[in-house]
């Protein structure tokens, strides 16, 4: 009786778990329909369990689930849609001891239905037995046949959730992934052809050049344009075009990331960005940015200098390859302000736009420019360096208008030594603007040229003072100081109307300045100084002929006196 009582719970049991199972499932495609095997009088046997065969687990009897399940669970069932004994029993424990035998009385293995002994089937005649077994079975076959008319197999109810936030979180991942696409993915990325951005820059205000840090400042608009068909998405219906700002359209159309490369560190300040975009497909990007853009000066030519101040643009992101720069046709967007170097050193002497490709190595760009030339005038060169210069200079020659006497001999030369240190330190303050590895330039040949001038001043006082004062050429000393009145400013005037109209109107290079300016000076120095020591040693000759004469006429007189004196005595 207890093997009956056991066998009869133990069908009991897994005929209630098959019916919780089956009241929960609902219609996915993932699992196949449940089959069981049944005998000649359509009574469901266990499958493959024979008289002398362990009884098999009820996970065996619950159907394989695709897959798709996520389960780990023996058999593909799902725990938590079991009941609390099925999933107990499912996880390889033991009834409770109100449910299952002592350990002591251990269950024979569960025979086939078909050859169970005549008492237990005896047993299964019970009225009660019947309509427990009957009744399951009954809603269990209707649910399977409601299955095998929709063809559609059953899946687990929390199986069947965890799907649909699958599919959600997957069709939220394939959005963005379109999304982020389309914002970073170029136009035309498939067609194997660069895309083409137009650009356009127009120079505002100008703020001024460092000559020595190789910098500028200005105030720039740029312009760029491209075409993007999958922005038209992004222009609301019934109008022909949209416009957002600079951080909004980041998240709304693609961009081609253009901006100012020869920017200085940390000196570029963004004003403000708009994005229009069009129904044609059109994005116009306009930005205004306050830049400090690095520029290498030609200086050369300083002070008569023109210089080409540079703001180049390209991608930071994409190659030549890639996107191509190109100026634009309108011309309304591109120029300069045309006062826009009314307070400075500067005139303006035209601008350009135009794109050109740099390739440095692995660096390919196609990059565009803007080229803004500047001419610098002399107005504050003149009034800072140039007329200081000429007044000192004027004084230097003023030595050889002092008295030629024994009293100022010391003034002329304190004076001419005086200019030369005050001349020294404007030639200081006129090349604090340039940076130190600057090339020859016209102001410092200029610069050289007054120097010497000044120094010549200073040796020719000098000799006037020796030939007057130690050689006693008094003559020759009064012809020289006299003389030095005109060359000296002949032969200034004639270095610097060389030098300063070499530089203004480019009649003659510079290095060929530099070199006829010392030529010129040095020819017309030397060849004074050595009229005048030729004059000298002619000069000294007379003097010592003169020295002789009357040294001799002296002595003559000497004699001529004594011989007409008489004879003195008693």
């Amino acid at each position: 009786m207890k093997s009956n009582r056991e066998m009869k719970r133990t069908i009991v049991f897994y005929l209630v778990s098959c019916c919780a199972l089956a009241s929960k499932t609902k219609d996915v495609n993932s699992a196949p329909p449940l089959s069981f095997p049944e005998d000649a009088d359509g009574n469901i046997l266990p499958s493959g369990v024979g008289p002398d065969e362990e009884e098999p687990s009820i996970a065996s009897y619950l159907p394989d689930v695709g897959p798709g399940d996520s389960s780990s669970q023996p058999g593909g069932a799902d725990p938590e849609l079991l009941s609390p004994d099925a999933s107990f029993a499912l996880a390889g424990g033991t009834l409770p001891e109100a449910e299952a035998p002592q350990q002591q009385e251990q269950s024979r293995p569960v025979q086939p239905l078909a050859q169970q002994p005549a008492s237990a089937n005896e047993d299964l005649q019970d009225p009660q037995t019947v309509q427990l077994m009957q009744e399951p079975f009954s809603t269990f076959k209707q649910s399977a046949e409601a299955q095998r008319q929709t063809a559609l197999p059953p899946v687990n109810a929390a199986l069947s959730f965890r799907a649909r936030l699958k599919s959600e979180a997957r069709q939220k991942r394939i959005m963005a992934k379109l999304k982020a696409d389309k914002l970073t993915v170029r136009p035309g990325a498939g067609t194997g052809a660069p895309d083409t951005v137009k650009f356009g820059m127009f120079g505002k205000t100008f703020f001024g050049t460092s000559l020595k840090n190789n910098k500028f400042d200005l105030d720039v608009i740029m312009v760029l344009k491209w075409t993007d068909a999958r922005a038209i998405d992004m222009v609301p219906a019934g109008l022909d075009k949209v416009t957002v700002g600079g951080d909004m359209a980041k998240e709304m159309v693609w961009m081609p990331e253009v901006v100012i490369t020869n920017r200085a560190i940390k000196s570029v300040d963004i004003i403000s960005t708009v994005v229009v975009i069009s129904r044609t497909g059109e994005v116009t990007k306009v930005e205004r940015t306050l830049v400090a853009c690095n520029n290498i000066f030609l200086l050369e030519d300083y002070p008569f200098d023109t210089q080409k101040l540079h703001v180049k643009i390209a991608s930071s992101k994409y190659m030549l390859q890639e996107l191509v720069m190109k100026e634009d046709e309108d011309k309304a967007i591109s120029g300069v302000n045309d006062v826009l170097f009314d307070a400075f050193q500067y005139e303006l002497d035209g601008w350009k736009v135009f794109a050109f490709d740099e390739k440095d190595g692995a660096m390919q760009k196609s990059r565009g420019v803007l080229e803004i030339r500047a001419r610098r005038t002399l107005d504050k060169y003149a009034e800072s360096h140039l007329m200081p210069t000429f007044l000192l200079l004027s004084i230097s020659w003023a030595v050889f208008w002092f008295p030629f006497q024994n009293p100022f001999i010391t003034p002329r030369l304190a004076l001419s030594i005086i200019v030369l240190i005050a001349f020294t330190n404007l030639l200081i303050k006129s090349n604090e603007a340039l940076p130190g590895g600057a090339p020859c330039n016209w102001n410092d040949i200029f610069n050289q040229a007054i120097l010497s001038l000044m120094t010549s001043t200073i040796i020719i006082n000098i000799l006037t003072e020796i030939y007057k004062h130690s050689m006693k050429l008094d003559d020759l000393a009064q012809i020289i100081n006299h003389e030095a009145k005109v060359v000296q400013p002949v032969l200034s005037i004639a270095l610097i109307s060389m030098i300063l109209t070499g530089g203004q109107y480019k009649w003659i290079s510079i290095n060929t300045a530099q070199v006829l300016s010392k030529v010129m000076f040095m020819l017309a120095f030397a060849a004074y100084v050595s009229h005048s020591v030729m004059r000298m040693h002619v000069h000294k000759a007379e003097k010592d002929r003169k020295d002789r004469e009357a040294a001799e006429q002296k002595r003559l007189a000497e004699e001529a006196k004594g011989f007409m004196m008489p004879p003195s005595g008693p």
